[in-house]
């Protein structure tokens, strides 16, 4: 966190919970200021009772930013208002104090904006419920680990990412593990690849002769390649970006949203060739506000690439060409923030939406229905996958982090098996 922040907000947290107190009890000089500006006892009361609280929550958002912005911005109102007063009043003397105040909330409310991210998530649109006739929870990770994205290899077998430590509300990544585990068919798991601290493992995908790639955030973004027992980065990406879904497309390359450039890269499987397939302004997040991630998942349905932008609540189509170009964007579905996506042999997309914990179907023809909620298990929806094997195609997979991103404290991310047909 930033260590101006932290301070800005102790002492604004200090000095507006002592003046909220001080009218409570009626302070003499408080209790004088009231009456020259010929305000009444009640309304002293009300405002020192509201600084109190105000006051509390600024000093715990020191710990729990998500109040910082909110109470910061309740503070600059009633300052303004204080100013305001005294002007009118004519009493200048009394307004440094609440300009004073008003300064220092400004100030930690720019520079803690995520309370107002929050408040500005995209709203996601009020669909229809079908639910899956059957839905299994196969395995539930420890409190504290969180399931991120998932693929399904022939052989049944699911190579899962999850990660810990990581603060979903700040992406503040200090403590973070992230690794790659393989549950057998009978459901026992084993680590594939323990990323270096500090680092996020993020989408997954399968190649037809059995290599796993992996996109990961650290110090170094980029994709990694595990084959034949092996691990090892393929490719970096600048250290700005945020790889997060993750494709083969028809043409045997690997494409990777990217959350925070709006782009998505095209990375050559075998030498780790870097380029930029896509880059539009629809793939990026709104500026400031943003919490959620721009372009999020991606997927193949035949020659047209499907993406989704998180923070927009879009999903998009891009036809690719042979010369390996795409066509500008088309918008498939809006008011869907969606994470990860899985796509069925019809063409049906199905589309996890994370903290909405939901999975939304959108058919070729456009109608969309929920096929799961949070009743289903999928609390924190996070990808989806369907099964391989002649018996659970019919079958989607989908991980989830528990309710982490909603704040639960004891959130464990679990792999759900949804009985679709």
């Amino acid at each position: 966190m930033n260590p101006i922040a932290l301070v800005l907000q102790a002492a604004l947290g200090c000095a507006v919970l002592t003046l909220g107190l001080g009218k409570l009890i009626g302070h003499p000089r408080l209790r004088a200021a009231f009456v020259r500006l010929r305000l009444p006892a009640w309304l002293r009361l009300a405002l020192g009772a509201v600084e109190t609280v105000l006051g509390a929550a600024l000093l715990i958002s020191v710990v729990q930013p998500i109040l910082a912005f909110p109470a910061a911005a309740l503070v600059a109102l009633i300052s303004t208002g204080a100013v305001g007063i005294h002007l009118l009043r004519g009493r200048q003397g009394g307004w440094p104090v609440p300009a004073t105040l008003l300064l220092a909330a400004l100030g930690v409310a720019g520079l803690q904006p995520l309370g107002l991210r929050i408040m500005a998530l995209p709203v996601a649109k009020s669909l229809p419920l079908a639910a899956a006739p059957e839905f299994k929870v196969l395995t539930a990770f420890p409190p504290g680990v969180w399931l991120e994205s998932l693929v399904v290899a022939p052989d049944g077998a699911i190579f899962l990412t999850a990660n810990q430590g990581l603060d979903l509300m700040t992406g503040d990544r200090a403590n973070a593990m992230g690794k790659v585990v393989r549950r057998a068919p009978d459901g026992s798991l084993t680590t594939v690849l323990a990323l270096p601290e500090r680092s996020v493992a993020g989408a997954l995908a399968l190649d037809q002769a059995g290599a796993l790639y992996l996109t990961s955030l650290g110090d170094v973004p980029g994709v990694w390649r595990i084959a034949d027992g092996q691990a090892a980065r393929l490719a970096d990406l600048p250290p700005d970006a945020w790889p997060n879904g993750l494709s083969i497309g028809p043409d045997g390359q690997l494409y990777v949203a990217d959350s925070r450039l709006g782009r998505i890269w095209r990375v050559d499987p075998t030498s780790g060739a870097v380029s930029i397939a896509v880059e539009d302004d629809l793939l990026r997040p709104r500026p400031f506000v943003a919490l959620a991630p721009g372009a999020n998942g991606v997927g193949f349905r035949g020659d047209e690439m499907i993406v989704t932008v998180s923070d927009r609540a879009m999903v998009l189509g891009f036809r690719i060409a042979g010369d390996g170009s795409f066509a500008l964007p088309v918008v498939l579905a809006t008011g869907i923030p969606g994470d990860g996506l899985a796509i069925d042999a019809a063409g049906t997309l199905h589309v996890t939406t994370h903290p909405y914990d939901s999975v939304v179907r959108i058919a070729s023809d456009g109608t969309e229905t929920l096929v799961a909620t949070g009743e289903q298990g999928i609390s924190g929806a996070s990808d989806a996958a369907f099964g391989t094997g002649a018996t659970d195609t019919g079958t989607l997979y989908v991980t989830t982090d528990g309710g982490a991103f909603g704040g639960k404290r004891d959130a464990a991310g679990l792999l759900v098996a949804l009985r679709l047909r």
